[in-house]
């Protein structure tokens, strides 16, 4: 029950939500997944701009399955973050003698300057593989990997990001636009919309660091008689091309609409042949995982990402051949 059959992994961090997303890519050589430290995020470098280790680290660790583990493969013992096995730095690959009995041990033999930079990397990377490793159900949920963003999921070549250079999505949503949200507010008109977000409003996210936006948008919006609205997204669009960002046209099913899954399936079709003409969009959210609005979108759209939207314990249903499939 401790293995989960790889159909590939990788995080985004996005700023308003932290979403795992999982590519789903052919598993025909059963690998498995492993959750690793994010070198990008935490290494030798970084290491030093982590206040607490303890916090950061074991906090999360040790309260998930209570931070016991198994060694793979297994010595007939259980381990946790209270007691290591007694060659703990070694079968993390890490060449001392300094005594490491617990997780408290490497906090404080790095601290006091005994472990090096490098090494205590290791030694947290072995005990976050092996948290994750033997915690059970990790297949079934989408956080199964998070340690407040310092580590990510990897299998073999799964593609690490939706963007060409394989840098992390920097993104926030633009709520309440063509998708009202009592939260942010009453519905808008198109000409409100317009107003809502200026071009440098776009390029002030770009300074900030983002590097993409998602932009929730009904189906109906590419239904024939909506033109009016999709042209509103194309602006927006285009703003954040200018400025430099990446767009996720995110599909919202409305559902006050009495349309029939036909018409989803046109819909997904429509707006997967708008975003085609657009250079913003670098992904589509679906309005669900059914598989018949992926093979809808691929009629027009080979390889652009598709992300589908999943609630915890779904992971284990979905497959898929396709290698720019996201969940």
């Amino acid at each position: 029950p401790w293995t989960t059959t790889c159909l590939g992994y990788h995080l985004h961090l996005f700023l308003i939500m932290l979403s795992t997303s999982r590519q789903l890519s052919s598993s025909k050589q059963g690998k498995t997944p492993e959750c690793v430290i994010d070198r990008s995020v935490f290494n030798a470098d970084t290491i030093a701009d982590v206040a607490d280790l303890g916090v950061s680290f074991f906090a999360s660790l040790c309260g998930r399955n209570r931070g016991v583990f198994v060694l793979d493969p297994p010595d007939g013992n259980s381990y946790g973050c209270i007691e290591f096995p007694p060659n703990y730095a070694e079968l993390a690959g890490v060449d001392t003698d300094v005594p490491l009995e617990d997780t408290n041990a490497i906090n404080l033999q790095f601290l006091g300057g005994n472990l090096t930079a490098s090494d205590t990397v290791e030694l947290l990377d072995f005990f976050v593989q092996r948290v994750y490793g033997t915690t059970p159900n990790t297949g079934e949920t989408p956080y199964g990997c998070d340690v407040g963003g310092l580590a990510a999921l990897q299998c073999g070549d799964a593609k690490p990001s939706l963007l060409s250079d394989g840098s992390p999505i920097r993104s926030v949503t633009v709520a309440g636009t063509f998708v009202p949200l009592a939260w942010v507010g009453p519905k808008l008109s198109l000409r409100e919309i317009s107003k809502l977000y200026t071009a440098e409003d776009f390029h002030d996210m770009a300074e900030l660091g983002l590097n993409a936006v998602q932009i929730p948008v009904f189906t109906s919006a590419f239904e024939s008689g909506n033109e009016d609205v999709k042209d509103a997204v194309g602006d927006m669009l285009e703003l954040a091309d200018a400025a430099g960002l990446g767009a996720i046209l995110v599909l919202v099913e409305d559902e006050s609409s009495e349309g029939t899954a036909k018409d989803v399936e046109d819909a997904v079709i429509a707006a997967a042949e708008f975003s085609s003409s657009m250079n913003a969009v670098i992904a589509i959210t679906l309005p669900s995982p059914d598989s018949s609005l992926v093979a809808a979108a691929r009629t027009v759209v080979s390889t652009l990402p598709l992300l589908l939207p999943i609630n915890q314990g779904y992971l284990r249903k979905l497959h898929s051949d396709d290698p720019n499939v996201y969940a």
